[in-house]
C-alpha cells in the first residue's frame, strides 16, 4: 500500500520543482524527502523524476502519478475533516438573560450550529458559569466586555380585541388604569413602571408573568396588555396589535454578548462582527 506521507512529499517535489524547495515547504530535512521518493519509486518499479542541477523533472510515470496523487490527498483530507468534525464536540455554556426570549436569539444559535457542526450548547442559569452570556443594557449604560448585537424598541402589545388596538402611538396618560401584564423579571420594564408611577400614571396589574413565553401566552388569552421588546413578538401577530410609544416616553435597549474570561475566537473561532451579522 502506498504511504500517504511519501505521496505528500512527491506532490511537494513535483509542484516545487526540487527536493530542496519541497523540504522547505514540508518543514522536513532533505534526506527524508529523498528517502521517501526512493521508497516510492522502489514500490512502483519506475523512476518518478529525472534529477539534474536545476532540480527535478517528472518522468511520464511521474506525471501520471501526480494527477492521481492530487485526487488521493484531497480525498484523504476530506475524510479527516469529516471524522474530526463528527468528533469535535465543542461545548458552549450559554447564559440567556431572563428577559431575552429564546426565539430572539434563534438566528444566532442557528448560525453557530451551521458554522460549527459539532457544537453543543449547554444553557446556564447564571453568568458566572457561562462561557458566553447574551444580556441587555439600557441607553447610556456601559458594561465591561459588552459587544453590541442589536438594538430594539419597547412597544405595547395588546390583544386583537383591545380598545387601543387601532392606536398608532401611546402616550403617558393612556397607561393610567390600563390592564397590564406585569414583567418583573425585566430590569428595563421595572424602571419604566417606576417612572409611570412617579408621573401619576398607574396601570392596573392583572397578572404577573415569570417568563417571556408566559407573557405571550397571557396576551393571546386576551388577559391584558404588555410592554415588550419588539423582537419578542411573534412574526404572525394576527391575534394581537402593536402600539409604539410616543417620542417623549420611547424606550429601547441594547442586546449584546459578553464572554467570561475568553474571546469569541477562543471559543467559536468566529468574530463578533460575524455574530452580529447573523441577527441583523
Amino acid at each position: 500500500m502506498l504511504d500517504l506521507r511519501a505521496i505528500t512529499y512527491f506532490v511537494a517535489t513535483y509542484e516545487e520543482g526540487s527536493i530542496t524547495a519541497a523540504s522547505t515547504r514540508c518543514h522536513i530535512a532533505q534526506p527524508s524527502i529523498t528517502n521517501a521518493l526512493q521508497s516510492l519509486e522502489g514500490r512502483l518499479g519506475c523512476r518518478l523524476f529525472e534529477r539534474n542541477r536545476r532540480g527535478c523533472t517528472p518522468t511520464p510515470e511521474g506525471e501520471r502519478l501526480y494527477r492521481r496523487s492530487v485526487d488521493l490527498l484531497a480525498h484523504a483530507r476530506a475524510i479527516e475533516r469529516e471524522i474530526n468534525s463528527a468528533n469535535d464536540h465543542t461545548i458552549l455554556k450559554l447564559h440567556l438573560q431572563p428577559d431575552i426570549i429564546l426565539a430572539a436569539v434563534r438566528p444566532l444559535l442557528d448560525f453557530l450550529c451551521r458554522r460549527r457542526p459539532g457544537l453543543r450548547i449547554s444553557f446556564c442559569a447564571s453568568e458566572g458559569e457561562a462561557d458566553m452570556s447574551i444580556v441587555a443594557i439600557g441607553v447610556g449604560q456601559s458594561r465591561r466586555g459588552f459587544n453590541e448585537l442589536w438594538r430594539e424598541d419597547y412597544v405595547l402589545a395588546v390583544p386583537a380585541s383591545h380598545p387601543l388596538r387601532f392606536s398608532k402611538e401611546i402616550g403617558l396618560d393612556a397607561f393610567d388604569g390600563l390592564d397590564l401584564i406585569d414583567r418583573p423579571h425585566c430590569i428595563r420594564y421595572r424602571w419604566f413602571r417606576d417612572s409611570l408611577t412617579a408621573a401619576g400614571a398607574e396601570p392596573a396589574i392583572v397578572a404577573q408573568a415569570n417568563s417571556e413565553e408566559t407573557v405571550l401566552a397571557l396576551l393571546q388569552m386576551g388577559l391584558g396588555a404588555a410592554i415588550l421588546p419588539e423582537r419578542h413578538l411573534p412574526t404572525n401577530i394576527a391575534d394581537m396589535a402593536v402600539i409604539r410609544f410616543a417620542p417623549e416616553i420611547a424606550q429601547f435597549r441594547i442586546v449584546g454578548v459578553v464572554f467570561n474570561g475568553k474571546t469569541v475566537s477562543n471559543i467559536l473561532r468566529l468574530t463578533v462582527e460575524e455574530l452580529r451579522a447573523s441577527v441583523v
